[in-house]
Order: structure tokens, then C-alpha cells, then sequence
């Protein structure tokens, strides 16, 4: 059994690293957005992940949807199963387990979630489970973007869901953190680099801060349990965690 990730540039990626280190056969393949629906006809995989830009445009062109899917209106696992292709949604799980581990609360918080694609999707999502207080959406061409998002000075965490900061343009920032005088956390789903600009203008400030080599691991075991169809061994998360922070260490 083999498995994939694709996504139009993955340049960035570290999925073949983390899947492997779960001892899973990987590859990474790029894809076209005229490709998709030919990927799907001679797809030669078990299951895939998906990442940018295709996690909501492959709602459409599936054989179902997991409920994870539908709710959040992206996919991005997908499980082959009697020769129809299923979508499931394990950000949600991984973007849990990333706040838990850096102590974020949402209860009764101001949260500002940053970017409007389907990981937003799932940080949108995940603030109103959790009681948040208010939900913000900064994009580009909202109601709250980048140049007015300053007004919202009761803003008490802020959740990066854009690929603003990611490798190869690692000097850029989606908004200055230092303007929100109420600002307590900021978790960027960004992996790669594992400290983004955004990162350390939160560790300066002395907020709590997470990267997103956490949620990619966690969404990854979730997806090897669905494509296997069992529970991994516990401590699984934490030990690929380990492995691909040492092996990027050493690079």
C-alpha cells in the first residue's frame, strides 16, 4: 500500500518526511488544477492527503464525504474504498491537539483567524466548539482585512491559516502582532520554517506561540488511521514529532 500528498507547489512540504517516520510508503506529487480529475481516474494510491490551493475543490469531485468534510466544507484526506474515493477532514483534529499542546485556550477569547481557505475553514470551526467569545476572519478583500484588522484592539488570540511567512518567503508576515495590546496567543499553521517571522515577534512579546509541525503530524496519524482502518500505537504523535524535529535539525 502506497499514499500521497498533492497540492499545486510543495516545495515546502515535510509530509514525506513525517509519513515516514510512521513508516509509511510516501510520495509528494504535484499537481495541475486541469489534472485533478485525471489524478482521480488512475489514481495508483490507497489514499492521499491534500494540501493548497485543493482542500475545497476536491469536495466536488469526490465519490462522498465524510461528515468532517461537510461540516468544514474541505478535505483533506482521502481514503480509496471499494473503488470510490472518500474525503475526511483530520486538520480539525490536528489544529486540536497543536492548541492543547501550547496551552492556547479559545473558551471565552477574542480570536482573530487569519486567511479565508479550508484550514480557516477548521479554525473558524474549531473557535465556536470551544465557546469562543467572538470569531474574526481577516482575508484580503473582506470586511476585516489587513489594513483595518488593527481596530480590533480586543483581539486575545490570533490563528494563521495563510501561507504568508512559509518557505521560500520566509521574511514575510501577514500583520504586525505588536498592535494588539490584548493579545495573549498566536499559533501559525506554518511548519517549514518551524519558527516563523510571526513567531518570533510572539516570543518577543512573550505570548504563547505554536508552530504547525505539531498539527501536521497529529492530522498525519489521524490519516493513516483512517487509511488503515485501526488506532496507531500511542505516543505515536510525539515520537514522529521527535523524529522529523531531529532529522530537520540536522539539516
Amino acid at each position: 500500500m502506497k499514499y500521497c500528498l498533492i497540492g499545486r507547489k510543495l516545495s515546502h512540504s515535510w509530509s514525506k518526511e513525517v509519513h515516514f517516520a510512521l513508516g509509511t510508503d510516501y510520495d509528494l506529487v504535484e499537481l495541475e488544477p486541469d489534472f485533478l480529475a485525471e489524478f482521480l481516474k488512475k489514481c495508483p494510491y490507497t489514499g492521499f492527503n491534500v494540501t493548497i490551493p485543493y482542500k475545497k475543490t476536491l469536495t466536488e469531485l469526490l465519490d462522498g464525504l465524510d461528515d468532517s468534510a461537510k461540516t468544514l466544507c474541505a478535505v483533506n484526506t482521502v481514503v480509496k474504498t471499494n473503488g470510490l474515493f472518500i474525503g475526511y477532514n483530520t486538520d480539525l483534529f490536528g489544529m486540536s491537539y497543536m492548541l492543547d499542546s501550547a496551552g492556547i485556550e479559545l473558551k471565552n477569547k477574542t480570536v482573530m483567524i487569519l486567511g479565508s481557505g479550508g484550514t480557516s475553514n477548521v479554525a473558524r470551526y474549531l473557535s465556536a466548539v470551544r465557546g469562543a467569545k467572538d470569531v474574526l476572519t481577516v482575508s484580503r478583500s473582506g470586511n476585516i482585512n489587513y489594513e483595518n484588522c488593527y481596530d480590533f484592539q480586543n483581539t486575545e488570540v490570533i490563528i494563521n491559516t495563510t501561507p504568508v511567512g512559509m518557505f521560500p518567503d520566509v521574511h514575510e508576515k501577514p500583520l504586525e502582532i505588536s498592535k494588539f495590546s490584548n493579545l495573549e496567543s498566536v499559533a501559525d499553521c506554518i511548519y517549514n520554517p518551524v519558527k516563523t517571522m510571526l513567531l518570533e515577534d510572539a516570543e518577543e512579546l512573550k505570548l504563547k506561540c505554536v508552530n504547525g509541525l505539531t498539527m501536521l503530524v497529529a492530522q498525519a496519524v489521524r490519516s493513516e488511521e483512517l487509511w488503515l482502518g485501526k488506532k496507531l500505537p500511542h505516543g505515536s504523535i510525539q515520537r514522529a514529532l521527535e523524529l522529523v524535529s531531529v532529522w530537520h535539525n540536522e539539516k
